[in-house]
């Protein structure tokens, strides 16, 4: 953080804190904070207007009103569950603080409100990674953040400049906004909880990323066939694959699959179901889809089908509030040869304070990899499918890329050496210890 973000940071960090320590009653703080951000920065000079010129005590009933407002001009669902009528009247100079915040942002930093946005929207960053650390905030869906390492590496792999991207469990948005930075055309994106949905739209729009295509799916409505368009050029996405939300006895027919029962890989089925014609998907999966028998037919119909383009194993402590190791998927339907490239990522991280890291740097040189097809000795290797049939479809990376076990090498000269004089120090020390048994 540079010191003008910094200093939104801690405005943040304390705005928080008295959502948290003040109001006397459970709220997310953070979805709070995000449709206060969202109206100031939709329309500041009117934040300033009712921040200077509104009594205190119609400060909660004019916020209420133009917050329905929006919601009736932009979107039937954003922020419908937040009323600022629902902070009792006893906390109104606690919220008359938090405006005083926010209102101080613009002459701390000192910028013009473009660039503040910018500012803000790197601060508001920090704080959903802040949150997620120190365990301040609990929602609903595992793959709610997804940090910016993983899927700016995933958007360097895919090459999405001038492409439809679109992820079906968008979580706080870091997917799409990865995708737009990259050059994406348009994004697209769903969401079926509305905390995520609204904190995944602020991060959005203060990034200045069109948030018109991204939806809120109250219904678990995974038949992404709403859209009125053709099919998307690239999915990408970290599904929620523990949590129940599809029905167990869902048959999915999309051409590749009939009768397919296992219940985590319906969103995987889904989402090809969803590709055009020649389209890349790349998604975030436990390790254990690779070997595990409950998903061995799955893994089958995947090669049979010629869909698996490469698996890339990514280092454990990556993600904030799951310390296990994930690996990158990656599915392809115009794919013509019969390998998947596999690449052991696993020990490529750089590490601040505890947590694990991908710089730009590693980025780079596990998407190079990925784009000329190498194989590099212990990192990366072409593996054909009938390799893998002979191993009972078992993908698990280490069974491909191989790791030398280093052997010692011994200098026998050198051995001997350090033998005779271990024998030396042991028969002067008999000699010590004689003596004082003597002298006794």
């Amino acid at each position: 953080m540079n010191k003008e973000e910094q200093i939104v940071f801690n405005i943040f960090k304390e705005i928080t804190n008295i959502f948290k320590e003040k109001f006397n009653y459970k709220i997310n703080y953070l979805e709070y904070l995000s449709a206060l951000l969202y109206l100031k920065y939709s329309n500041y000079e009117y934040f300033v207007k009712v921040y200077q010129e509104t009594n205190k005590n119609d400060i909660l009933k004019i916020f209420d009103y133009w917050l329905a407002e929006e919601i009736k001009k932009n979107n039937t669902y954003l922020f419908s569950n937040i009323s600022f009528l629902a902070i009792q009247n006893d906390n109104i100079e606690q919220f008359k603080n938090i405006l005083l915040l926010l209102y101080k942002i613009e002459s701390l930093i000192g910028l013009n409100i473009v660039e503040n946005k910018k500012i803000v929207a790197v601060a508001y960053a920090y704080l959903l990674e802040f949150s997620i650390k120190n365990s301040n905030l609990v929602l609903e869906n595992e793959g709610f953040y997804t940090p910016l390492s993983i899927t700016n590496l995933v958007m360097q792999i895919l090459n999405v400049q001038n492409k439809k991207v679109f992820d079906p469990y968008c979580g706080s948005g870091n997917f799409l906004i990865s995708a737009a930075q990259y050059g994406a055309i348009k994004i697209y994106g769903k969401e079926n909880n509305l905390s995520n949905y609204n904190i995944c739209m602020t991060n959005l729009f203060l990034n200045n990323v069109n948030n018109q295509n991204v939806i809120y799916d109250k219904v678990n409505n995974y038949n992404f066939n709403d859209y009125s368009f053709d099919k998307f050029d690239f999915i990408v996405s970290n599904p929620p694959f523990s949590k129940k939300t599809l029905k167990e006895n869902k048959i999915i027919n999309n051409g590749y699959f009939l009768g397919m029962h296992n219940f985590n890989f319906t969103y995987v089925l889904d989402m090809l179901n969803n590709l055009n014609i020649n389209g890349t998907m790349a998604i975030i999966i436990p390790h254990g889809f690779l070997f595990r028998k409950s998903d061995i037919l799955i893994r089958e119909k995947l090669i049979e089908n010629n869909l698996i383009k490469a698996i890339i194993g990514l280092p454990d402590k990556l993600f904030f509030n799951n310390r296990i190791s994930v690996a990158i998927l990656i599915l392809s339907k115009g794919k013509k040869d019969d390998n998947i490239l596999f690449i052991d990522a696993s020990n490529k991280f750089t590490t601040i304070k505890s947590n694990k890291y991908l710089s730009s740097d590693i980025q780079n040189e596990i998407a190079t990899i990925y784009k000329e097809n190498k194989e590099i000795k212990e990192v990366s290797k072409l593996v054909p499918y009938q390799a893998i049939i002979d191993n009972n479809f078992d993908l698990t990376i280490k069974l491909y890329v191989k790791k030398e076990i280093a052997k010692e090498t011994i200098n026998k000269k050198e051995m001997i050496k350090e033998i005779e004089n271990i024998k030396k120090e042991i028969k002067s020390t008999e000699k010590i210890i004689n003596a004082l048994i003597d002298n006794f």
